[in-house]
Order: structure tokens, then C-alpha cells, then sequence
């Protein structure tokens, strides 16, 4: 079976250092060093290809020619490649080598993980041979005056399908002047004279760490040595790998894929997608539980993929562990309501889901490497079922973030797949490999230094900051026109590592009128929720809430326009775009008169027909505030529970599940009274509520609990 699959490549980071980051300089450089002399003593590591996803491949290091009159006795070569296609798994002698019977050969590997001060993950290994150890009358048969092979490489190539069609390479790297050099008989030593990658020459004077050869500095030898001379051209590798993978075993794959180079503080989404599924296979829901790094991430929403959406699967949820970063994914594609079923199964590639997080806004999380990786707790983690739901498809083989198998047989709790004992009957069987992801954060800080300063003209905390940041709760990222990465970063206001808060907007409120100076707590306390009520007979917006707000963002289903407002000094923005309309109020700008609330009660009239569907609510820029939509008069406003629409007649049908799944999934409003939908009666309206009201609709479970 071969398929390509449609999934986001991770950068390689064996790219040029800072010297060459734009690939047109590196292009000009090339063409600049055209016409050059090149040495006549040439080391090649060998290109490979094509291989397959999986495959054990060996590189050759050669030495395909020496300048006449050269005796070489002895080598030091440093060399990279990309950790997400190849692992190495040994390094040995080349023929040459052991032809001559040289006497020493070693190979050790590290990885670097810095560079310039910055993160950074990029394996290494150091091979040195010497022809002779002086250890009595044992001597080489031979030096080093012809070409051969000096140095095997056997890898393990990744199976992520990230790598089909790719040429990831395998290059020479120096950290010191000793790197990549070459012994001779007269105890003198030769360096790199030009580098090519690629046909191109990357030949440039440049600082360590570098992949541009050795620089001028190592020219000049010690007071009793011979200096190094320029005598090698290095010309780097690449293995190729085929365009897909002919070696499907599994009835389908999923993958995790996270987004490369995300800025600090930033929105970031995960792609959770099936491919190469099997024919005859199908599936009718899935149960999935992955983890997040907490101290990089921070989990924000799910949403169902095209494959679900395209299919009219009908339910979809999920629920997420802050603490211990786990993200239960379930979705089911008929929940026997009646002649509604969906149009298809998984039975075909595409995306199950999207999960949205932002990364923490940490100087240490520059150039992270963030997992998401799949985690069994028991024998329901991670599985497929069959439409009919009488088969259960188990994980087969499993592979890390890089694509590395790390299928084991472990116990529970475990990221190696279901162990044994999971396979309880015939029903149950291998069918489904799992491929963790990850994100990669920037090796570049965009900076807090100009907290505040959301127009970067610095002066930060101006009225002006708030106007343009509150622009982008109306019209997204585009209003960062000046420099978006320093834009987003200067946003973290109250220094809790997130950016584009309605908290961050609610501090830099504070801190322009004199409430506050970054960072400082309000003396009131925030309320436990906080009610935005729209009357419609009366077009009015009051607010009932019981502790302290200093700021609202509602959003409206049509288009409303604000008309009279209390008489308290109350600030509103609003626009009105593609049929909504969008509100933040504030208690007015004037300064130097300490805290300043939005007063509960009567908020504005106004004109027009929209409908109040979402509230944000901000206390001290802190700490949130649950804000919650009413239509109607006074709080609270239960009366039938489960009748989550709030049909006037309190009758409890499909149209309550229907509204109240919507809402769950983000597709449509609040339920107008938040009583109503709480139907397990605890006070939140969440995941425990839907599963109640299917399972009395459906199931004979017990009745919804009763209004007080």
C-alpha cells in the first residue's frame, strides 16, 4: 500500500548558522564562489537513496581523492544530520582502513543541545582513527595515499511519512579547530578548503560553531607544530527517501502533528489525522488520550476534523486535564437517534480533529522541543470500534515524536501502546499504529521587554495600546502591522505567560487608568460567575454578578448598536462585521482615581435585532471571571431543567440535545438560561450534563434533576 500522506514537515536544523540564515544570501555566496580552485584531497559522505521508512541504511564516508605527495596518517571527523529522519545505531572502520590495518578507530556519539546560547537538538558523532599507536613492532600496512572508504554510518530511518520524498542530510560541523582534519606522516596537519552541500559552496570565515569549514583562526599552529594548511574539500550527504511507504502493515495509522517554529506566547494547533487505511477497514468511533507538555502548553480547545464534519458523525467531545496534560478525544458517528445517521465511516484518509493550544510565554521554552505523545491509562485508551461496536481495534505498532518505533511491552500507565493483556477475545485485535507529535518552539525571542507597548512606539501603557489591542479581540492578528511577533509578545500584560487574554487587556486597562503598575492585585475579589442578561422586549443589557468586573466582551448573533448607557462613565467599543457584532465596555478612561468597576445592574439600551451569544468577563487582569449569557429577566432563571433551548412550553426533545451539543462543540450559542442545561445540577454546564441527557433520552436513565 503506498500512500503519501499530507502532514507538515519539521525543519531540518542542520541549516546554515546565523551567517546564512536567508537562503538567497546562500545562494549568492555559491554563485560568488564560483570558478574557485578546489583542493585536490576530497572527503565525501556519500548520498543514499531511495530508502524506505524504517529501513537499517549504511553511509559511506570517503576519501575520494589525495593531493600527490600527501601520506595520511590519521583523522578526526565530526558529523550531523537530522534526528528526525536517521538514528544512528553504530559508526565503524571503513575498508581503507582495515585493509591498511590501522590501529585505532573510535566513534562516539553526543548531541549538541545548544547553540550561540540558544536550543538546540542536533546528534553527533566523532569518528578519530590513527594508522599507527607507536605500540612496538605492530605497524599499518598502509597510510592513506589513495582513495577509500573511511568511515561506515549505519542509521535507522524514521517511519514518520513526514520524511517521504524528503532529502534529509548528513553534514560536517565544526566546534574547534581540531574538527575535520587530517593527520600527515610528517606530523602536520590539513583542514577544510572549501565545503559544498548540495553543489553549492558554503565556504565562508566563520565563528564556531559552523558548517563552513574551518575558519582562519585555525591557520596558525602552536610554537612547535607546523601550521594547519587548507588541503580538504568536504562535501556533505543526503540520504532520499522514497515517496511512500510500500510497507503498510496496520489497518490504519494516526498521527499527531504539531506546528514548526512557534513563536512564544502564541496560538498553535495539533492536526490528529488517519491515513493509509485498509480496505474493507471501518471504524464507527474512537476513544484517544494523548499528553501535553504543561510546563510549554497550554491547552485551550478541540474541534472536529473534516473527515468527521464531512461524514455527519454525530457526536463528538473532549476533556482535558490541566495538571497532568492529558486530552481524552471521543467521537462517535450514530448515537441511534432515530432515522439521523451519518453519511459515512472512517473508512478513508483525512483529519479527525484539531487541538488549539498557546505556548507559555517562558524565555525557557526558546527552541523547545514539545511532545504530544499517545498514553495508555487502561485497555480503552486509544482504540477504534467497529460501526456495529461489537470489535475493538488496538494500537499495533507505536512510534515516537520522531518516528522511531517505541512499541513495548509495559505496563500501564505507558506511552509504548496496549500491552498483552489487553487482548481479551477474537473481537479485540492489533489494527491501528500511533505516531506521536510534537511542536518546535523559535530559537528566537520576539521579547517582554516591551510589555505594555502594544503599537511598539515606546511608550507603553497609552490609551492607545488598549485601542489597538482591543482591535484585536474585533479583528484578529491582522491589526499587528508593525512587527506581529514583538506585537503578541508585548501583550502578556499581566506576566502570566499567555498572550492575547482578555486578562492582559483588563490589566493594561488598569495600569492606564492608575489602578495598577505591573504587577499588583486588586484589593476587591472576583465573583463566582457573572451574568450578562439581554432583555428583548425592552432591548436593554444589565449585569448581575456578586463580586467585581472591570471589563465585558460580548459577542451578538446579528447586528446590534449600543443606545443609552448608565450614567456611571461607562465606555464602549463595538463594531459590527459579517452579520455579528462585537462589544467590549470598560468604566471609562479617566485617571488617577483608583479602581474603577463596571457597576452591576442596568448596562445600555440599544437598536437592532442581534442576539447576545458569548460573554468574557475580566476582573483584575488575573484572575478570570465565568461570565454566562441570559435571555430574559433576573438570575436565576430554571424553571423546566433540560429544556436547554428554552422553548417557552418546557418540553424536553431532540432539539435540546441537538442545542445543547452544539453549544459543547463551539458550533452554536449558550443555552439562554444556563439552569436549564445543567442537568446533573452541579453547577457547570460541561460534558457530564450531555452524557446524562443521552443517556435518559435514550437509555431509560434517570430524569434530569428537578428546578429548585
Amino acid at each position: 500500500m503506498s500512500k503519501r500522506t499530507n502532514l507538515t514537515r519539521i525543519q531540518s536544523p542542520l541549516g546554515p548558522s546565523r551567517s546564512c540564515f536567508l537562503m538567497v544570501l546562500c545562494i549568492l555566496m555559491a554563485a560568488l564562489a564560483v570558478g574557485t580552485a578546489q583542493a585536490s584531497t576530497v572527503v565525501r559522505i556519500n548520498n543514499l537513496g531511495p530508502i524506505q521508512p524504517g529501513d537499517t541504511v549504511t553511509v559511506q564516508v570517503t576519501l575520494d581523492s589525495v593531493t600527490s605527495g600527501l601520506d595520511i596518517v590519521g583523522f578526526d571527523f565530526l558529523i550531523a544530520w537530522e534526528p528526525t529522519a536517521l538514528r544512528l545505531i553504530e559508526a565503524q572502520e571503513g575498508q581503507l582502513l582495515t585493509d591498511c590495518g590501522w590501529e585505532y578507530f573510535d566513534a562516539r556519539s553526543s548531541t549538541m543541545t545548544e547553540w550561540n546560547g540558544l536550543p538546540a537538538n542536533i546528534p553527533l558523532v566523532r569518528a578519530v582513527s590513527v594508522a599507527d599507536i607507536n605500540n612496538g613492532d605492530i605497524h599499518p600496512s598502509c597510510n592513506a595515499t589513495a582513495p577509500g572508504e573511511l568511515v561506515i554510518l549505519v542509521f535507522e530511518a524514521s517511519s514518520h511519512p513526514m520524511n517521504y520524498g524528503m532529502q534529509p542530510p548528513i553534514r560536517f560541523l565544526w566546534t574547534d579547530c581540531g574538527d575535520n582534519s587530517m593527520a600527515l606522516d610528517d606530523g602536520s596537519l590539513i583542514v577544510s578548503d572549501q565545503v559544498f552541500d548540495d553543489g553549492w559552496d558554503w565556504s565562508m570565515d566563520d565563528d564556531f560553531p559552523t558548517w563552513f569549514g574551518a575558519p582562519d583562526v585555525c591557520l596558525t599552529g602552536g610554537p612547535d607544530t607546523l601550521d594547519p594548511i587548507r588541503e580538504i574539500d568536504f562535501y556533505n550527504g543526503h540520504v532520499e527517501f522514497a515517496d511512500g511507504d510500500t510497507d503498510g502493515v496496520a489497518d490504519a495509522t494516526v498521527y499527531l502533528v504539531g506546528e514548526n517554529y512557534s513563536w512564544l506566547g502564541w496560538p498553535v494547533s495539533a492536526q490528529l489525522s488517519v491515513h493509509n487505511v485498509a480496505p474493507l477497514f471501518e471504524a464507527g468511533g474512537f476513544d484517544l488520550l494523548m499528553q501535553y507538555d504543561p510546563a510549554g502548553l497550554v491547552f485551550s480547545s478541540a474541534s472536529q476534523g473534516s473527515l468527521l464534519n464531512g461524514c455527519d458523525w454525530e457526536y463528538f467531545n473532549y476533556r482535558a486535564s490541566v495538571d497532568s496534560g492529558l486530552i481524552r478525544l471521543v467521537a462517535l458517528a450514530d448515537i441511534n437517534n432515530g432515522d439521523i445517521h451519518p453519511s459515512c465511516w472512517l473508512n478513508q484518509d483525512g483529519t479527525l480533529a484539531w487541538m488549539h493550544f498557546q505556548v507559555v510565554n517562558s524565555p525557557s521554552n526558546i527552541g523547545r522541543e514539545l511532545p504530544l505523545k499517545f498514553v495508555w491509562m487502561d485497555c480503552g485508551d486509544n482504540v477504534l470500534s467497529n460501526p456495529a461496536g461489537d470489535s475493538l481495534y488496538l494500537s499495533s505498532d507505536v512510534y515516537d515524536s520522531y518516528g522511531f518505533v517505541i512499541t513495548a511491552e509495559d505496563t500501564m500507565p505507558t506511552i509504548n501502546g496496549a500491552p498483552q493483556g489487553c487482548l481479551t477475545s477474537g473481537s479485540v485485535r492489533r489494527a491501528v499504529d500511533y505516531f506521536s507529535g510534537m511542536f518546535t518552539v523559535a530559537n528566537q525571542n520576539p521579547g517582554v521587554s516591551d510589555r505594555g507597548d502594544v503599537n511598539l512606539n515606546g511608550l507603553p501603557y497609552e490609551i492607545t495600546d488598549f485601542v489597538l489591542f482591543s482591535n484585536y479581540f474585533f479583528y484578529g492578528l491582522i491589526v499587528f502591522n508593525v512587527n506581529i511577533e514583538a506585537q503578541v509578545a508585548a501583550t502578556d500584560v499581566n506576566a502570566d505567560g499567555l498572550t492575547l487574554t482578555f486578562n492582559d487587556l483588563a490589566y493594561l486597562y488598569r495600569v492606564i487608568v492608575g489602578d495598577a503598575e505591573p504587577i499588583w492585585t486588586k484589593s476587591g475579589t472576583a465573583g463566582d460567575t457573572a451574568y450578562v442578561i439581554q432583555d428583548t422586549t425592552v432591548n436593554s443589557l444589565s449585569v448581575a454578578y456578586d463580586g467585581s468586573v472591570t471589563l465585558l466582551f460580548l459577542t451578538f448573533s446579528g447586528t446590534i448598536e449600543p443606545g443609552f448607557y448608565d450614567s456611571s462613565g461607562l465606555d464602549v467599543q463595538w463594531t459590527s462585521e459579517g452579520g455579528n457584532t462585537r462589544m467590549i465596555m470598560s468604566p471609562g478612561f479617566q485617571t488617577g482615581v483608583g479602581e474603577k468597576l463596571i457597576n452591576t445592574g442596568f448596562l445600555m439600551n440599544y437598536t437592532g435585532d442581534g442576539q447576545l451569544v458569548g460573554a468574557a468577563a475580566a476582573y483584575d487582569g488575573l484572575t478570570g471571571v465565568p461570565a454566562l449569557v441570559q435571555i430574559g429577566q433576573g438570575v436565576p432563571c430554571c424553571v423546566d431543567r433540560g429544556n436547554v433551548d428554552h422553548d417557552p412550553l418546557g418540553v424536553l426533545d431532540i432539539s435540546d440535545l441537538v442545542f445543547l451539543v452544539s453549544h459543547m462543540f463551539g458550533l452554536g450559542p449558550p443555552p439562554p438560561c444556563p439552569g436549564e442545561a445543567d442537568i446533573n445540577d452541579n453547577g457547570l454546564v460541561e460534558i457530564g450534563d450531555l452524557v446524562w441527557l443521552v443517556d435518559y433520552m435514550f437509555n431509560a436513565g434517570p430524569p434530569p434533576v428537578p428546578c429548585p
